[in-house]
């Protein structure tokens, strides 16, 4: 089964941003915002490029794809672009352990719970990291019902 975790950077220092990363292992980082920029200077996309190498963590801007900020982001699901971006993080999960990423710290808040969804319904595992001690997890439900 495909595992994929999400995490919102929203109010936390970078430090601990790497810290919750390197915690689960990430290794793929996946930033699904539409617009890679932040008030925070150190999660802008340049930024980001640069700094999370020197973790051994590589970036990858999956915005143009899977990015929110869209009028109707349920609609636009079912654009061919966001079944491709869908299909590129599926393969980015074969490279290593994969969190997509955005501001919101609670997936509820965020289009990362559609993307979820999706890959929910694709019998994907996801792991949604909210801080040190708690992470929320899912899995299609036919999927947990047959451990």
């Amino acid at each position: 089964m495909v595992l994929v975790y999400t995490i919102g950077y929203g109010n936390r220092k970078f430090k601990d941003f790497i810290f919750l990363l390197k915690k689960h292992g990430i290794n793929i980082v996946a930033d699904v915002r539409r617009f890679p920029k932040s008030m925070y200077p150190e999660y802008i996309k340049e930024n980001l490029e640069q700094e999370l190498p020197k973790f051994s963590i590589k970036y990858m801007f999956m915005g143009d794809a899977l990015g929110g900020f869209r009028r109707g982001y349920e609609k636009y699901m079912e654009s061919e672009v966001y079944r491709e971006g869908i299909k590129k993080l599926l393969e980015l999960t074969k490279q290593g352990k994969v969190a997509i990423t955005c501001l919101e710290r609670s997936p509820k808040d965020c289009h990362r719970r559609y993307i979820s969804q999706t890959l929910k319904d694709l019998d994907a595992r996801i792991v949604h990291i909210i801080n040190e001690n708690v992470v929320l997890e899912e899995a299609h439900a036919q999927a947990a019902q047959h451990p």
